[in-house]
């Protein structure tokens, strides 16, 4: 009876443990620094920010079939849905490649895409782990309210929110400009 007493006692504080432990490292840092530049290859859209992926997998096409290959998609998110009807929101969405394919396609002038250099500037932003695409949702969850904590007790606003999903590195960051 004191094994089976002494057993339950030991499984309950491991799955404490890992419970704390879990909830740690995934304990959001927001931080404030030097972004970018980064070269950004995209398209817009208007509606229900869920689509986002679909025109993502759109560039991404656009990309392969011009021999360039990219693991940083990327979400420029202009609208809160909160505040917006879903049908109105703004958006550009693409993928984030190095200048020199980034010259390549500008001398193309290939009309399927937009391009736009976004330069380099002081954000505040944050990371998630990205598994899958469930990281999204959940980093979506934990993230935009750390940040809106961060910007709060700065004395800044929130504006637009780039979401960079770094598929190789296995995370999402999420920064916005600082707008006092």
């Amino acid at each position: 009876m004191k094994k089976l007493i002494l057993g339950l006692v030991i499984i309950v504080l491991l799955l404490v443990a890992g419970f704390f432990g879990y909830r740690a490292m995934n304990k959001i840092q927001v931080k404030e620094g030097l972004t970018g530049p980064y070269f950004l290859v995209f398209t817009n859209l208007t509606g229900d920010y869920s689509k986002s992926g679909v025109a993502i997998d759109k560039v991404n096409s656009f990309l392969k079939s011009n021999g360039i290959n990219s693991t940083q998609a990327f979400g420029i998110y202009f609208d809160n849905p909160a505040l917006v009807e879903t049908s109105k929101l703004r958006s550009i969405v693409g993928y984030i490649i190095g200048n020199e394919q980034y010259v390549k396609l500008i001398l193309k002038a290939d009309k399927q895409v937009k391009y736009a250099k976004l330069s380099e500037a002081t954000r505040v932003f944050a990371e998630y782990p990205y598994k899958d695409k469930q990281s999204i949702t959940q980093g979506i969850a934990k993230v935009y309210p750390a940040i809106a904590k961060y910007l709060a007790a700065k004395g800044y606003t929130m504006g637009s929110v780039m979401e960079i999903y770094d598929f190789s590195a296995g995370k999402i960051i999420y920064q916005t400009g600082i707008k006092k």
